[in-house]
Order: C-alpha cells, then sequence, then structure tokens
C-alpha cells in the first residue's frame, strides 16, 4: 500500500516538473519575442550637458512593467562613451543626461 503511494507521488511529481519545463519554455519564448525601442522626442545641448527627452516603447505579448532603464552609448565603432540608469515609468517621458 505504502509502496503503491510513493510510486504515485513520484509519477505525480515528473508530470509536474515535465509541466513546469514547458510552462517555462512558453514563457521564455514569449519575452524572447518581446523588443524594446528608446524613442528620442528631442535633444538639447545646455552648457556640457546633453539632454534627452525619451520614452520606451515595448511590443509585448506579456503584460509589463518598466521601473529602471540602463543605457550604455558606444560610438560607431563600439566602443564606449557613456552609460545612464535612471528611473523610468510606463508610457511615460524621461529625461536621458550625458555630460
Amino acid at each position: 500500500m505504502v509502496r503503491g503511494v510513493m510510486i504515485s507521488l513520484g509519477v505525480f511529481a515528473l508530470v509536474m516538473l515535465v509541466l513546469s519545463f514547458f510552462t517555462l519554455k512558453n514563457v521564455f519564448e514569449l519575452v524572447n519575442n518581446s523588443t524594446a525601442y528608446l524613442r528620442i522626442k528631442d535633444c538639447t545641448i545646455k552648457g556640457i550637458k546633453l539632454l534627452f527627452k525619451a520614452r520606451i516603447n515595448v511590443r509585448s505579448a506579456l503584460d509589463y512593467t518598466i521601473e529602471l532603464a540602463q543605457l550604455k552609448i558606444t560610438d560607431t565603432s563600439g566602443d564606449y562613451i557613456d552609460s545612464w540608469s535612471g528611473e523610468v515609468k510606463n508610457k511615460e517621458d524621461f529625461l536621458i543626461s550625458f555630460s
């Protein structure tokens, strides 16, 4: 009796594990198919600062929340120039400042 219950629990655990893997695979495929675009609306120069008014547009099949953005700026040859990070709210404009 106990051995039968243990085998049943083992089979149940194996089935749940396989289902979990398929669920994770589907979620990763949805995330992989998501895209994010940085839309620059305005650019101004104030002294030695370069200011951008921007918005992040996301195309995704998943619900999402943007709380923090990190940008790495490189030149055309891929050499690092500067980076920026800041709080960003969903579907709202924000300022990026480089000096």
